[in-house]
């Protein structure tokens, strides 16, 4: 009965330091040799659903680099920018006839260059956009092209603006979401600056 008793107590003191041994005891588990070193791929991006993503509105033409796609199947499509704004005097309703406001509308061309027009005059180049008049420019693109649309500038006194660009597909079975940026004011002189910029990858 004693033998048995002392044993028991032999079997018992084992099974407890094994079940005591210390993380040191063991082997450490190398996990870049199990799994590599391998970065996360990159996120998804379907432009098919064409959404709208961010971008730069005072990107400089030395900073430039074409931010299009390049798409196996291809669309042609009709691309339609629009700009309008208004500065009035700060009494009174009558349309400024020299205005001071200062926007630059950025977006890139049918030759995927960038483009830079500005409602006042810029050294030798004279202002694009005239006060109280809407301006409408049209090109083709195909998929892969970015819509891009840059607003970066300030109003002054009474002023309002709206800019647009929108893609039809020439065989009409796609419409993209309208890129849009609007503001209106009303202030002693100039505003704070205000900047807007956003693109669209054509599928």
């Amino acid at each position: 009965m004693n033998f048995l008793k002392y044993l028991g107590i032999i079997i018992a003191f084992f099974a407890f330091v094994q079940c005591n041994e210390t993380a040191e005891d063991l082997p450490a588990e190398d996990y870049r040799a199990l799994f590599g070193n391998k970065k996360m791929p990159p996120s998804y991006i379907g432009y098919e659903t064409m959404p709208k993503l961010p971008c730069e509105p005072q990107i400089s033409e030395e900073e430039y680099i074409y931010p299009g796609k390049e798409i196996a199947e291809k669309r042609t499509y009709k691309v339609t920018l629009t700009f309008y704004y208004l500065e009035k005097e700060y009494y009174g309703d009558e349309v400024s006839s020299n205005p001071n406001s200062y926007i630059m509308v950025r977006y890139i061309d049918e030759n995927k260059k960038l483009k830079i027009l500005r409602t006042y005059d810029d050294e030798d180049v004279e202002a694009e956009f005239k006060n109280g008049e809407k301006k409408e420019i049209t090109f083709q693109a195909e998929s892969g092209f970015p819509l891009y649309l840059g607003i970066y500038g300030a109003g002054y006194n009474s002023f309002e603006m709206k800019a647009t660009m929108q893609a039809t597909s020439t065989d009409g079975l796609i419409v993209t979401p309208e890129i849009k940026y609007e503001n209106k004011f009303r202030t002693d002189g100039y505003s704070n600056d205000f900047g807007f910029c956003e693109k669209i990858i054509l599928p």
